[in-house]
């Protein structure tokens, strides 16, 4: 215990930018156990805020995963330190740097725990002069690079988090309209108990032609025929027929959808296809059925849409 006090002391000497200490501590055998502790000892507040999270293993991760970093991050210092004409050795700068850790531990303070931890680049600084011989400049510039490259690395991390919650909250839209139409279009109709309670009311009617405000930007394939239409409450059918194959009306409306601005959701198996086509912003949404092998041959195509 009195030998991890005695590392504590040097830790505090160290962030103090005492020359002699770094020398003895990365001169001194011993002094890489203590190192490691005091790295691990940083990664406790990461876990106690992961168990606010709700991630009770996190107390017991955080610290290895810190130390596992440590090491790499260590790695990485010395390497460009090397290409600087540093020498030394990898053991001596990392028994250093955990030391100077210590000053991570202030993290465990809500918002401003993390400032202190600059601190460290200006503590890497002189250490890479007294352990790996640089010069003050050379020592700059290899600070500048790691804090550089530890921005960068940030920010596109930052970015693809960015991206990937707005990328979930369309996608998240997009669901929400098209379960909203689907559940609208696909409820059965309820059927009269008896004439006499529902006098003069239609659960459905047959139409026979297109609705003379059949909207412009549902396409209707070339050339079909009109089998029927059908009003259901405030949506509608169109049962077309043709003589193309399948696959030419398939494609067709995979196509003509997305060009009509429609994002389209399909459902496919030998024969039969169903399109599931919404617009977000118009919170609108249509469901092209197309099946294949009629009795007269061709393909038969319904719509089904809302107004």
């Amino acid at each position: 215990m009195s030998k991890f006090k005695d590392a504590l002391k040097k830790s505090f000497e160290i962030i103090k930018l005492n020359r002699e200490t770094i020398k003895e501590v990365m001169e001194d055998k011993e002094a890489f156990l203590p190192a490691l502790v005091i790295v691990g000892i940083g990664g406790i507040p990461l876990g106690i805020w992961s168990i606010f999270r709700g991630y009770f293993i996190g107390i017991i991760i955080a610290p290895v995963a810190l130390v596992a970093i440590s090491f790499v991050a260590t790695g990485i210092v010395f390497v460009i330190a090397y290409l600087l004409g540093g020498g030394g050795s990898y053991i001596s700068l990392y028994k250093v740097l955990g030391h100077a850790y210590i000053i991570s531990w202030l993290s465990i303070i809500p918002y401003i725990g993390l400032i202190p931890s600059l601190w460290l680049l200006v503590v890497l600084v002189v250490a890479l002069q007294v352990v790996m011989g640089l010069s003050k400049r050379r020592a700059i510039i290899a600070g500048a690079i790691l804090f550089c490259s530890w921005l960068i690395f940030f920010l596109v991390l930052m970015i693809i988090g960015i991206a990937a919650k707005k990328f979930t909250d369309i996608t998240k839209r997009h669901v929400d309209v098209t379960e909203k139409y689907m559940s609208e279009t696909e409820r059965v109709p309820e059927m009269p108990v008896s004439v006499e309670e529902n006098m003069g009311e239609e659960p459905f009617k047959i139409i026979n032609k297109l609705p003379e405000d059949f909207p412009d930007d549902i396409p209707v394939y070339k050339g079909a025929k009109l089998a029927s239409t059908m009003a259901i409450g405030d949506g509608k059918s169109l049962n077309l027929t043709t003589d193309a194959s399948f696959e030419e009306v398939k494609k067709y409306y995979k196509e003509e959808l997305k060009k009509r601005g429609w994002e389209t959701t399909v459902m496919e198996a030998e024969g039969y296809i169903t399109i599931a086509a919404y617009k977000v912003k118009d919170e609108r949404g249509l469901t092209v059925a197309i099946s294949g092998g009629t009795s007269v041959g061709g393909a038969a195509i319904m719509i089904i849409y809302k107004d």
